[in-house]
């Protein structure tokens, strides 16, 4: 994009009011990380120069009445010493701002100014700062502060998962490991609907990590060993039982779709991972195996059961929950889906899901088989 230097130095003289006798815009050669040649502005003060030189000029460039992309990002005085940057220099600095100084000079280092000048008064846009450079910064500040954590913004369904290829590229350019737990939860959605946000950003997160081959914790769900056969399922694949073309479950099959498909990126790229199908709040002990990471197969891959210790047949819920109960129960009645669907729609539930519960429980769909979630011993 050309600019003609002449009309921001002429803006520049009419906004300062008769503050300034001479202007001179010029562009520095150097290019800044953004790929772009930040503009400086050199000035001479008239007869009548201000009380704060710099803060004069730090006001001006914030008034003019110009597109983002023409306005100087530095101005400079030939004709005075800034007595407000002396005093800044001498007043020393907290740790957290010395912190900050080398954050700045680190993400200014192809910006126009000279970072030694950084001060206690300095200000980030006035020392050649763009907003692209500003979430660089904040980002540098939060791996430098006490607390490691960082929060992304992401969307499954978009590429990158909704990240800027900034913060894609410093997320996985450091991380040691992934826990993939996010998905749409929906089991009244079908396969077709739910690929995009649930088995698509699988495959997006695998791109990612293939680079430097950092491990994928996925957390599956207890729903794909219910297109097993026998009573128990062991902590092995699941990909001998696919889910029926037919099936009422898009989201188990969503599940099992995106096992596979790591299955078969780690025996194409030796890809380590854990597959976690997740019953209850296991949190402490998702963590736990992803720090120790020691994939218990000479291939890198494992299946881990995360259950509870108690196992409770379904056809005997009722005296369970009737005996675990530190409180008196109302009376606990056994009912058809049918009559549970018509209960709980009058005291809330959509009439719309209802109607789907009712109709599945009346053709049959909704006949389950639940196995055994097989665990093995841990320390």
């Amino acid at each position: 994009m050309r600019l003609n230097l002449r009309d921001i130095e002429e803006m520049i003289l009419k906004t300062a009011k008769g503050s300034l006798s001479e202007v001179v815009v010029v562009s520095v050669l150097a290019l800044d990380k953004e790929g772009s040649e930040p503009l400086v502005v050199h000035v001479v003060f008239g007869s009548d120069t201000p009380a704060d030189p710099e803060a004069f000029l730090r006001g001006l460039l914030d008034d003019l009445p110009l597109p983002q992309y023409m306005c100087p990002r530095v101005a400079k005085s030939l004709s005075v010493t800034h007595p407000s940057a002396d005093v800044a220099a001498k007043k020393p600095m907290s740790t957290i701002e010395s912190q900050l100084k080398e954050i700045w000079k680190d993400v200014l280092s192809h910006g126009p100014h000279d970072r030694e000048d950084i001060s206690n008064e300095s200000d980030f846009f006035q020392m050649g700062g763009t907003s692209m450079l500003l979430l660089e910064e904040r980002l540098d500040t939060n791996q430098s502060s006490q607390d490691p954590r960082v929060i992304y913004h992401g969307d499954l369904r978009l590429p990158l998962l909704g990240l800027s290829k900034l913060e894609a590229n410093r997320i996985f350019s450091q991380a040691d490991s992934t826990i993939h737990s996010a998905a749409e939860v929906s089991h009244l959605k079908s396969y077709s609907n739910l690929h995009d946000t649930n088995v698509a950003s699988t495959k997006e997160l695998t791109r990612l990590c293939l680079p430097r081959r950092i491990p994928i914790h996925y957390v599956s769900t207890a729903g794909v060993a219910m297109f097993a056969v026998g009573h128990t399922f062991d902590e092995v694949s699941a990909s001998s039982t696919p889910p029926p073309t037919d099936s009422g479950d898009g989201y188990s099959a969503s599940k099992w779709a995106s096992e596979r498909f790591l299955e078969r990126v780690n025996a194409a790229f030796d890809l380590p991972g854990h597959w976690i199908v997740l019953i209850e709040n296991v949190s402490r002990n998702i963590v736990k195996d992803v720090l120790e990471n020691n994939p218990w197969t000479p291939n890198g891959l494992s299946c881990i059961h995360q259950t509870g210790d108690i196992v409770i047949p379904l056809d005997q819920m009722k005296e369970y929950i009737e005996r675990e109960s530190e409180e008196p129960l109302p009376v606990i009645e056994k009912l058809t889906l049918t009559e549970w669907a018509e209960k709980a729609e009058l005291v809330g539930l959509h009439s719309s899901l209802a109607n789907v519960l009712k109709n599945a429980d009346q053709i049959g769909i909704l006949q389950m088989h639940i196995p055994k979630l097989v665990r093995k011993y841990r320390n």
